[in-house]
């Protein structure tokens, strides 16, 4: 991409951003296909909640909509300096 003319600074978001893109994806069907499995598996798997209402706990939703894109975020962030900083001469050269 910095071949073609693109700066450091956006190689970089764009990077970031599909991390960010990623882990609210991941957070939205995490929380999703947990809580199906908590609701259909839980009662038979834990007796004593069996006579409790299990419903939805959205707070959790919340809290991995948030903490999800922001450790994606940080997990990536040495990959897309690495990927910014990349000379695009050498990438672009066939051995």
């Amino acid at each position: 991409m910095r071949a073609l003319g693109y700066g450091s600074g956006k190689i970089t978001a764009l990077f970031l951003g599909k991390a960010v893109i990623v882990g609210l994806l991941g957070a939205i069907i995490g929380f999703l296909v947990g809580t199906y499995l908590a609701l259909h598996f839980g009662p038979e798997i834990f007796k004593m909640t069996a006579k409790t209402v299990m419903k939805p706990q959205l707070p959790l939703l919340a809290w991995s909509l948030i903490f999800a894109p922001l450790f994606a975020a940080v997990s990536s962030f040495i990959p897309a300096m690495i990927a910014a900083a990349h000379d695009p001469a050498v990438a672009l050269r066939q051995e």
